[in-house]
């Protein structure tokens, strides 16, 4: 009897120990978690690669989201400041200036009234200020007004700012 027993034990030992690698195959096949720790390692680095690709991708993303903004912000930018250089041209001080090169054709009209010597003077554009249209050398109060033509050379001293009317 007692070779009996030995002989089902040595039979319920081996179906066990069967049993238990059929089970890890089936955990392995299945993508339950692994049993050894080369699988651990394997299943841990995996995880880690797919988080770091993820991680690339949403970096890569924000990047261009944030490139798409700063595009846009560049072009708002652009835009207000060939606005505000327009706004610039209408309002000019003493100086040199060409008429549709420098500023726009129009009327202007000092922003103050004159105090001291002013004089300013219209002259065709390239003849080196010899050409006069226009001028005035001794302006001494009030607020002078000069219409100026594209193709017109405006030279203006002590007179102040100038506005477009």
């Amino acid at each position: 009897m007692g070779v009996c027993l030995a002989g089902v034990a040595s039979v319920l030992v081996g179906s066990v120990a069967a049993g238990a690698d059929a089970s890890h195959d089936a955990r392995i096949v299945s993508g339950a978690q692994p049993a050894t720790g080369a699988e651990l390692e394997a299943a841990a680095t995996a995880k880690l690669k797919a988080r770091e690709d993820a991680l690339a991708k949403a970096e890569a993303d924000s990047a261009a989201k944030l490139k798409a903004r700063e595009d846009a912000v560049a072009v708002r930018e652009a835009a207000a400041q060939t606005v505000e250089s327009k706004a610039a041209v209408k309002t000019f001080g003493q100086g040199v200036w060409t008429v549709g090169k420098d500023i726009e054709p129009g009327d202007y009209k000092t922003t103050k009234t004159v105090v001291g010597d002013c004089s300013w003077k219209i002259t065709r554009t390239g003849s080196n200020g010899g050409d006069y249209i226009d001028y005035d050398f001794s302006v001494s109060g009030g607020r002078p007004m000069v219409s100026l033509v594209e193709g017109q050379t405006f030279d203006s001293d002590g007179c102040g700012d100038w506005a477009k009317q």
